[in-house]
């Protein structure tokens, strides 16, 4: 197969403006073990993108094609890149809906995409919907409202942090990880809590939920439509508790996935949704 690895942040996503090097770094290391993995089952022809700042650390016999900096010459380029694989990964930032679109982008020219599909990638950024569908399943969660940004603050914010009781969790309505989530200790705390969470999530609506302390949790999972594996967890304790996750002696290695073929079933999904 050709398949195209496209690394949002410094493989030519964001080609003529400003990357944070610490972005630009977390990109390029993800892509190159990925393209690493890939080029070592010598049976595929891999093709990835670059960023005319950033040099990709590939194998010799990878394909590199570099995005120029203007949007409508990159876009063009990259729809014909997209066109002339047989398949697609794609690593890219969930916030701001950039995964989610470039997704869209591959599944609407009818390539497989290795990866998470637009439609589960924008159920897992809706923070909105998680509460009533961890209900519908039973899961516990913390008590929830969901309020509008333009609210008056200081009218139902404040009566509603009330009710609930500080401290108190406020979250963007979609995002991804914990953008634009911070905890509230008081009403003076709540102000500068909700600028924060309106900035990362636009006009939409906001969560403002009880802060429950326990184990913060991170867990990266192997997914198709039917099972999911999980690969590793860390966590790191915020009030009490432990979590220890030990990988399944089933869980498939990044070697075992990278060998691809054409399945309409395969997902490989990497989901926030606690935050």
């Amino acid at each position: 197969m050709r398949i195209l690895v496209h690394e949002f942040a410094s493989g030519g996503g964001l080609a003529g403006r400003d990357v944070p090097p610490s972005l630009a770094r977390e990109g390029a290391a993800m892509a190159a073990a990925l393209i690493e993995d890939l080029a070592a089952l010598r049976c595929h022809h891999i093709v990835t993108t670059a960023d005319p700042r950033f040099r990709p650390n590939a194998p010799s016999d990878v394909e590199i094609v570099t995005l120029p900096p203007g949007r409508r010459g990159r876009d063009a380029l990259l729809d014909r890149l997209i066109e002339s694989v047989d398949a697609v990964w794609l690593v890219a930032p969930e916030t701001g809906r950039c995964l989610e679109r470039l997704a869209a982008r591959v599944e609407q020219t009818g390539k497989v995409l290795l990866g998470s599909g637009a439609a589960a990638i924008h159920r897992a950024s809706d923070k909105v919907a998680l509460p009533r569908r961890l209900a519908r399943h039973g899961v516990p969660h913390p008590p929830t409202r969901v309020l509008r940004s333009s609210s008056d603050w200081k009218r139902e914010w404040l009566t509603v942090a009330r009710g609930i009781g500080y401290p108190v969790v406020i979250k963007p309505g979609r995002g991804a990880a914990c953008e634009g989530v911070s905890l509230a200790r008081d009403a003076r705390e709540l102000r500068g809590a909700t600028e924060l969470a309106r900035h990362a999530g636009g006009p939409g609506p906001m969560l403002l939920q009880r802060y429950m302390p326990g184990v913060h949790a991170s867990v990266s999972l192997i997914a198709d439509s039917r099972r999911a594996v999980a690969l590793r967890g860390d966590s790191r304790t915020t009030g009490g508790g432990r979590l220890s996750i030990i990988p399944s002696r089933s869980a498939p290695s990044m070697r075992a996935c990278a060998h691809v073929r054409r399945s309409p079933g395969f997902e490989a999904t990497s989901a926030s949704t606690s935050c």
